[in-house]
């Protein structure tokens, strides 16, 4: 079976640069629990929140592919589920500088 693909977008901040990382998630350089995690976003065990932006905070979107289904998350700084936060810091540390036309 073929891992799914993620891709990550970080956006806001006081700098309002915006952030990407992508892959397959077996081939990316992420902790085994943040794989497991991303596999399990996959299945659908965790929704996204429609939380408001706090002035300067950060909005994170995880978009997870796989057998050609995808579901797209979204979270801000004050309503990602604390399940989440290890893997958007792991995303983070990956993630490079984008064009905000994005």
């Amino acid at each position: 079976m073929t891992d799914a693909y993620v891709h990550f977008r970080r956006t806001g901040g006081l700098a309002g640069v915006p952030v990407e990382a992508q892959g397959q998630i077996g081939e990316l350089d992420l902790p085994e629990e943040v794989r497991a995690r991303l596999r399990a976003l996959a299945s659908g065990d965790v929704e996204g929140s429609d939380g408001t932006a706090a002035p300067d905070g950060f909005t994170y979107v995880i978009r997870i592919e796989r057998g050609g289904v995808g579901r797209e998350l979204r979270w801000t700084d004050g309503g990602l589920p604390v399940e989440l936060v290890a893997v958007v810091r792991s995303l983070g540390r990956l993630a490079r500088p984008v064009s905000p036309e994005r």
